[in-house]
């Protein structure tokens, strides 16, 4: 199985367009196609940046 980490742009793409590639890399991720790897601050990351107001 492929191991992968993802940054906080694909967790952000997949989260505002259905068709783009960010949303097909996690539907993999998903699917246990592939095997992700998160750490706590990509997390954050993604929290902080979806929590902004203009998001």
């Amino acid at each position: 199985m492929i191991t992968t980490v993802f940054d906080c742009m694909i967790f952000l793409q997949a989260a505002t367009n259905v068709r783009g590639p960010g949303f097909a890399c996690v539907s993999l991720a998903e699917a246990n196609v592939v095997t992700l790897y998160v750490t706590p601050v990509i997390l954050a990351e993604v929290r902080d940046v979806l929590a902004r107001p203009k998001i």
